[in-house]
């Protein structure tokens, strides 16, 4: 009963569209002859709209047929390519490792010599960092460190120059220690001016400049001690920067290549200026540690 009600009312609806239509049709016509052609009109460009539809509906399908065609068959390349790198990935690790082995064979004994060489330019190029003789001579570490980076970190082998190379810097190297030269350096003053100066290397153990004043090496940058040894050491640090040969007296430090703890020791040590404003002051203090003896504020005062 309910199925026959809905049917009925759709039917209903339909004709009330139809009329609506036909009465809007109506309105435009003036006669049932140009009501009929408005009619067959419509009709004629309904069908164009749909076939025209179909038509789209059918490239498209055709379209989307031939462009997954195309991704099968790409897919298909891709994966016989990845199979051919994959094989041929395998067949170079194979090829790697026999031609290292190939490689180990060959080297032999100068493989223990390679290893030789590595440690002896790591030893060389800790010691140029440090050395006196890098302020006149900059830049030679870095040398032996990308030389010990090659020759660690793949299988290249050290050229004949580079082996003499390191054979040369290490004789530079005890060849400087042994000589007094002079040269133009960038240093920089206690307030931190920079500024070119003459100074003098004697050996490996203290730079001085023309003035006398003795200068620390640190970083690869020469700068003027803060505060200079008393006694004679700058006197005579100036006769030997201002002299062209002969003999002539100089303090020396023996710790200076391995950083100047006997300059700065030296240095530290109070003159008499100061030692005597010491005595003063303990003098000063002595009554109170005599009267005041349990006052732990005053005793901690005083040191």
């Amino acid at each position: 009963m309910s199925a026959k009600i809905v049917k009925a009312a759709a039917f209903v609806l339909c004709g009330a569209l139809t009329l609506s239509t036909g009465s809007a049709m109506a309105q435009d016509a003036k006669s049932l002859d140009e009501l009929l052609k408005f009619v067959k009109q419509g009709q004629s460009s309904e069908a164009k709209e749909n076939r025209a539809r179909e038509a789209k509906f059918s490239k498209d399908k055709a379209n989307q047929a031939s462009a997954l065609k195309r991704a099968e068959a790409e897919r298909a390349q891709q994966e016989r390519l990845s199979a051919q790198l994959e094989q041929a990935f395998e067949e170079n690790e194979l090829l790697i490792a026999a031609k290292q082995k190939q490689l180990q064979e060959k080297l032999g004994t100068l493989t223990e010599l390679f290893g030789h060489l590595t440690s002896a330019s790591g030893d060389l190029a800790s010691n140029l960092e440090v050395s006196m003789a890098s302020a006149q001579y900059p830049g030679r570490e870095q040398f032996l460190k990308d030389l010990i980076s090659k020759m660690s970190g793949s299988d290249t082998l050290p050229s004949i120059e580079e082996i003499e190379r390191v054979w040369f810097e290490l004789l530079r190297e005890i060849r400087e220690t042994g000589v007094v030269t002079k040269f133009s350096a960038e240093v920089s003053s206690p307030a931190g001016e920079r500024a070119e100066r003459e100074v003098v290397r004697i050996g490996a153990f203290n730079m001085v400049d023309i003035n006398g004043n003795y200068l620390s090496f640190d970083n690869g940058s020469l700068s003027e001690l803060p505060r200079q040894p008393s006694g004679p050491y700058t006197g005579w640090a100036a006769e030997l920067a201002s002299a062209s040969g002969g003999m002539h007296s100089f303090g020396i430090d023996p710790t200076g290549p391995t950083g100047g703890s006997f300059l700065a020791a030296i240095i530290d040590t109070p003159n008499l200026e100061e030692r005597w404003h010491q005595v003063v002051m303990w003098a000063m203090r002595l009554p109170l540690l005599v009267y005041l003896p349990s006052c732990s504020q005053f005793t901690d005062w005083l040191y």
